[in-house]
């Protein structure tokens, strides 16, 4: 493992931020931090770079341990969702600023800073100040200096968010491009899923000051740990509620379809509680009645909103029983004739099906 980070806490007041966080993150992965705001994933990005203290806890890299090192000794960079551009100086300088901290020749900076401009396609900017960028140029030239100096992590906080989607996604393919020039792993925070999905080696699921889930995309999405996880990724539907209980001494799984509808009373006793979930995408719809067999459930309902969202289209159903269910179809033409009102007839299969922690 490159990065080993062990136990780290963090409190603002009664407020915690991280809370006994724990990560092992390998050489060379672009290893994202998922999970909404204020759910403590900045603050550990900060703890990491050396700008934050935790209160408890370790930062091991390569097997030495840095919690006492400042953060300008770090072989880490840090890239920040404002930039954090000097606004006195030019592109050129702004870039230059880490190797001239570093004592490098003029030569070399010289050399160095045209490489990486040129790399990111900003050799024309070198004498404008950033108040002379858009928020794109910007961003460019915060990478650029963040790279210039071959930082062993390259750590960045929600770099993208201020842009908008077709830049965006111009800069999501430069970074995976440039992933894959540089020896460097990448720690990268967000709270969109999109980026961290496409983009990512693997994920770690923040929510709260804790760590919920580590895996790949796929992983995390397909198979999530949580409730919280599985809504968070994505449009889910709550099939079904399992509670495992006691009662007079004899173990026993409820089903249930509200998770109101089991009271704990003596002699009962909760040992764990969790939802059967399944994906939109998952759940195949028709005008016509399905075939049961092929299906480990099925419902007939009506359509009452009908979501088009250009590849996808989303029907939400409201089935006999009177739950409202959402199936994706991806527009292969088969359901384009299903109109909102109509009458249809919806269905998955068990593989569809996912237990998680309520």
């Amino acid at each position: 493992m490159s990065l080993k980070i062990s136990n780290i806490s963090k409190l603002f007041g009664k407020t915690i931020a991280c809370d006994n966080v724990g990560l092992n993150i390998n050489q060379g992965e672009f290893f994202f931090i998922l999970g909404p705001s204020g759910c403590g994933k900045s603050t550990l990005l900060k703890i990491i770079a050396g700008l934050l203290q935790q209160d408890s806890g370790s930062i091991e890299y390569e097997g030495n341990l840095y919690n006492e090192i400042p953060a300008y000794e770090r072989p880490f960079n840090m890239v920040f969702q404002n930039y954090s551009l000097f606004p006195h100086l030019s592109v050129f300088n702004n870039v230059a600023f880490g190797l001239k901290m570093n004592i490098t020749s003029k030569e070399e900076t010289k050399r160095k800073v045209e490489e990486v401009l040129a790399q990111f396609q900003i050799s024309e900017l070198s004498e404008r100040k950033p108040e002379q960028l858009s928020g794109g140029q910007q961003q460019r030239v915060a990478l650029a200096r963040a790279i210039v100096n071959s930082p062993k992590i390259l750590l960045l906080d929600e770099p993208l968010s201020a842009l908008d989607e077709k830049l965006r996604v111009e800069m999501q393919q430069m970074l995976k491009e440039l992933k894959a020039k540089l020896n460097t792993t990448f720690i990268y925070v967000t709270h969109n899923q999109e980026e961290a999905l496409s983009m990512g080696d693997r994920i770690a699921i923040m929510n709260k000051g804790k760590i919920e889930q580590v895996s790949t995309p796929r992983d995390i999405y397909y198979t999530p740990s949580t409730r919280f996880i599985a809504e968070f990724m994505g449009e889910v539907n709550i099939l079904s509620y399992k509670v495992y209980h006691t009662e007079g001494g004899i173990s026993s799984t409820d089903i249930l379809y509200d998770e109101n509808e089991f009271q704990l009373s003596n002699p009962k006793t909760l040992i764990k509680k969790e939802i059967q979930i399944v994906r939109p995408e998952n759940i195949d719809i028709s005008k016509d009645p399905l075939i049961k067999a092929d299906y480990v459930e099925s419902k007939r309902g009506i359509v009452i909103q009908k979501l088009f969202k250009g590849n996808t289209t989303t029907y939400i159903v409201k089935c006999d029983d009177n739950r409202i269910i959402k199936a994706t179809d991806f527009n292969t033409g088969f359901v384009e004739l299903i109109l909102t009102g109509n009458e249809v007839y919806i269905g998955w299969k068990s593989t569809a099906i996912k237990n998680v922690k309520a």
